[in-house]
């Protein structure tokens, strides 16, 4: 079958991310009561990443009949880990400084030392799962030492089952063996919401779901045709109510009951809106997830999730209102910052490694590597 026409930039992706950055700070805040789901913006994040680093992969493959790790793991390090060490440098110093247990989350220094020697080992999020640390400011970078792991093992995989001349409907058997396996995981441990949130076992399923919709993009399996038909449409619509209603409606008491037995629908319908916006980026797309501002936040979301959290703790002892325009004013400026003093540079940087010419016939062709950022 045929392989997908040119992604190019879409909006539309931007616009997911955008949405989930805001969920997962409206969570965060004081602002929690109005959207007790918004940490499932976490998840939405995970499969947005995962179909587009499968896309990028395999379009390469298509383009140059291989795909260099080392390229990819060079460029995957220059777009993550300026920010990542910016943050970290000024946090720590501004901690250091304030010595305010409102900012640190009351560590000792010996624990803050820990903390940061679980996040440059990219092994923080079982340090968490496992209660191995006290957690401070650096807590919300669980979420990227689960994708450094995802990072380590997927690319890896795909691309000796793609030298293997694995076909595509072998790889997707594959994948949605995978979803099934990590799906049954929480009833096979039966060991508590830490364990299961924060494990990168369980937490590879969104991860998966979206190499599942991105080998299913590259495969060619979404023509124009399917795209447009109304049933189509109809399942994005119903993917979007379901994905809101969920962020809106799980309560505290439940969290754990809805994490495991929602995350594998909540999964699936973000990899059908992601499809949605990749495959028809028009009309309603383009209304609901391209508005200028909603993209702006996705295309700054990566420092904005590294720098919203340490503000909000900051300011927590504000009302709701004041904490959140505060804090969201100040998160807006240091990922401004960020984007333009350490990030832009080392895409620069990055872009000067080069990366295989993909023709207009592949599924990853003129997709910006910005928009393969977490």
């Amino acid at each position: 079958m045929k392989a997908q026409s040119t992604l190019g930039w879409l909006p539309g992706l931007d616009g997911i991310r955008g949405l989930a950055v805001a969920a997962v700070i409206l969570y965060h805040y004081n602002t929690k009561a109005y959207l007790p789901g918004g940490l499932f913006g976490v998840d939405v994040f995970f499969v947005l990443s995962g179909f587009l680093i499968t896309v990028l992969l395999v379009g390469e493959w298509r383009a140059a009949g291989d795909v260099s790790l080392s390229r990819f793991y060079m460029r995957r390090a220059l777009r993550l880990l300026p920010a990542l060490a910016g943050f970290v440098a000024v946090y720590t110093a501004v901690a250091v400084v304030l010595r305010d247990h409102s900012f640190t989350g009351r560590p000792s220094i010996h624990e803050s030392l820990e903390n940061l020697a679980y996040v440059a080992s990219g092994l923080y999020s079982w340090a968490v799962a496992l209660e191995r640390v006290t957690p401070g400011g650096f807590h919300h970078l669980w979420s990227l030492s689960v994708e450094a792991q995802y990072y380590l093992v997927w690319p890896v995989l795909l691309v000796v089952l793609l030298r293997l001349k694995v076909r595509t409907p072998t790889l997707l058997v594959l994948l949605a063996s995978l979803m099934f396996a990590a799906s049954c995981l929480p009833l096979l441990l039966d060991s508590g919401w830490v364990r299961v949130y924060f494990g990168a076992d369980y937490r590879a399923l969104p991860l998966v779901t979206g190499s599942f919709a991105g080998v299913l993009y590259a495969g060619g399996y979404l023509r124009a045709n399917l795209v447009g038909d109304a049933r189509f449409r109809l399942a994005a619509l119903g993917a979007g109510l379901y994905v809101a209603y969920i962020m809106t409606s799980a309560v505290e008491h439940r969290l754990y009951d809805w994490y495991v037995l929602w995350i594998p629908l909540l999964s699936f319908a973000t990899a059908i809106l992601v499809l949605w916006a990749a495959c028809a980026d028009c009309g309603l797309t383009r209304i609901a997830l391209g508005n200028p501002i909603i993209t702006y936040v996705g295309r700054r979301s990566y420092a904005i999730y590294l720098w919203h959290f340490p503000a909000g703790r900051f300011l927590h002892d504000l009302g709701m209102l004041e904490q959140l325009l505060l804090a969201a004013a100040v998160t807006l400026v240091a990922a401004e910052l960020s984007y333009r003093v350490l990030e832009k540079p080392a895409l620069r940087l990055k872009d000067g490694i080069g990366q295989a010419k993909t023709p207009a016939t592949a599924p990853a062709a003129g997709l910006t590597e910005l928009q393969a950022a977490t």
